[in-house]
């Protein structure tokens, strides 16, 4: 298939977003057998559509519907299937807020913790941890010796956006000098 060409699968999917009613699905298999051509697989369908595949085998032009059959897989349907079912985890995309030089080893460590996430979208999942990180990194610290006071984890995220706010934003305050800011993707 080119790039621009669109597939009849495509169009079948539209027409059932739509609520088209001009689309059946057969899963009834009545019969099946080999010729030496290949095989034959009959489904039990409405008597219109086999009505309308008599006509089109007995005269040889369109009828009023197009008959297809799908060979499918069963273990990739399920599969693709639970896809559908699954809850898709809220996604935020994360960039440098505020960003000012290192005070000392303990902002360098922080950073490099946090610097990782820059510029990329990640999963509530990931947001969620960002203060085990942060802990993390400040014991980190302390266990190689440091002594200089870390700044507790902050962050405006609190699970949702709320729809008055001017923007759909949050910030994360990593150390006093350094904040991302977490931006909800939307999808679609």
């Amino acid at each position: 298939m080119k790039n621009n060409e669109i597939s009849n699968l495509q169009v079948f999917d539209l027409m059932v977003k739509e609520g088209n009613t001009g689309i059946a699905l057969a899963t009834t298999l009545v019969d099946s057998y080999s010729t030496k051509q290949g095989g034959v697989i009959g489904f039990g369908v409405e008597k219109k559509f086999s009505d309308d595949a008599s006509f089109q085998r007995e005269f040889g032009f369109p009828g009023t519907y197009m008959l297809f059959c799908f060979a499918v897989d069963r273990k990739e349907f399920e599969s693709t299937k639970q896809k559908f079912q699954e809850p898709t985890e809220k996604k935020f995309f994360i960039r440098r807020f505020y960003n000012t030089q290192f005070k000392n080893k303990l902002d360098i460590m922080l950073r490099s913790a946090f610097e990782v996430f820059e510029n990329k979208i990640i999963t509530e999942t990931q947001l969620n941890e960002f203060p085990d990180i942060h802990e993390k990194a400040t014991e980190a610290y302390y266990a190689s010796g440091g002594k200089c006071k870390a700044i507790s984890y902050s962050s405006t995220y609190t699970g949702y956006f709320t729809p008055t706010s001017s923007r759909e934003n949050a910030n994360v305050y990593v150390t006093d000098g350094y904040w991302l800011e977490v931006i909800e993707v939307k999808e679609g």
